[in-house]
């Protein structure tokens, strides 16, 4: 008789998915003195983790401060990447008022310089004069910066203030052709899904403060930081992370993070745990953009997770909320390790 054929066996049920303890998280957060607040904590898959307490909710809108630094890094970034902008561009490159003399300081500023802090302008986040007011123009406002002189030569010293990236913002714009609010939603906004209620407010026109004036949502932003980990928004990993920080003098850095020895990449700082700066500090780095708000995203290259800290507060008992939000962030960040 013909052999009977024997059916193959069925596939093997699918493995479980991983299960992970975040309760340690959930407990610092709960123990913290910030009464409304929210952490997202995800992977290259998205969201692993979220946790909304009293009020606060992750697609709530708020202001994001200093926040917006990596986020407009990113835009800058996609443009480095798409070729529109070079790193070693200057703004006399597109910007018809700027000087290519040689001798003018003015002439040797990069665009690379620009997002590392280091361009040489460096009036503090106190003193924006024109950036922000919507009742200049871009261009005016830039213009009103570069008729200030440099404060120290490009390259030489980190300062950390708003004057970078608005000359920045305005090499784009002239570059592009484009609005930076049009280059957002065209590079940054609508490739990734982000809702309508992440952007520079209208009422600053083209003239936002492009370093500090972002609304956004912890749902949103976690988006850009899982297409940082996936590989969709940051392709050249290595040139993006880059110390810009590495041969400079420390001019200043913010409340709060003026006693850490963290340096500097493209629109975001690079954090060490050591008392100074080390090599072991540059490889596979954790990176964060803490607000004055509280509103902080953070990125562990080396452990493989996001995570963001969505606070909207000046001041939390008695203490300024980024303050707070960054020892909150270094609290949880090997509770989290623990928990993956």
């Amino acid at each position: 008789p013909a052999p009977v054929a024997v059916p193959p066996p069925p596939p093997p049920p699918p493995s479980p998915p991983v299960s992970r303890d975040f309760s340690a998280v959930q407990a610092a957060v709960d123990a913290s003195i910030v009464t409304n607040m929210a952490i997202l904590v995800g992977d290259e898959t998205g969201v692993l983790f979220a946790y909304e307490k009293g009020t606060f909710t992750t697609d709530q809108e708020v202001s994001i401060a200093s926040a917006s630094k990596m986020a407009f890094g990113l835009l800058i970034w996609d443009l480095v990447e798409s070729g529109d902008l070079s790193l070693a561009d200057s703004p006399q490159d597109y910007i018809g008022f700027w000087t290519d003399m040689a001798g003018d300081g003015r002439s040797e500023i990069t665009l690379d310089q620009l997002l590392g802090f280091t361009s040489g302008f460096n009036n503090p986040p106190g003193n924006a004069g024109c950036i922000g007011q919507g009742s200049v123009s871009l261009s005016d406002c830039v213009e009103q910066v570069y008729d200030d002189g440099l404060d120290t030569l490009a390259g030489s010293a980190f300062y950390y203030g708003p004057e970078h990236m608005q000359i920045a913002a305005l090499m784009a714009s002239e570059a592009t052709g484009k609005t930076n609010a049009a280059l957002l939603d065209e590079r940054l906004i609508q490739p990734y899904g982000l809702s309508g209620m992440t952007r520079y407010p209208a009422l600053r026109g083209d003239n936002p403060r492009y370093s500090g004036n972002m609304v956004s949502t912890a749902d949103d932003y976690a988006l850009w930081l899982t297409a940082i980990l996936d590989g969709r928004l940051v392709s050249d990993r290595t040139g993006y992370l880059e110390d810009r920080t590495a041969s400079v003098t420390f001019g200043s850095r913010p409340d709060g993070l003026d006693a850490l020895d963290w340096h500097y990449g493209f629109g975001f700082w690079k954090e060490c745990d050591d008392l100074s700066y080390t090599a072991a500090c540059d490889a596979n780095p954790t990176i964060s953009s803490p607000g004055a708000f509280g509103f902080t995203p953070w990125i562990d290259f080396n452990a493989g997770y996001w995570g963001i800290i969505a606070i909207e507060e000046t001041v939390i008992d008695g203490r300024a909320a980024s303050n707070v939000s960054v020892e909150l962030e270094q609290e949880v960040q090997p509770l989290i390790e623990t928990a993956l």
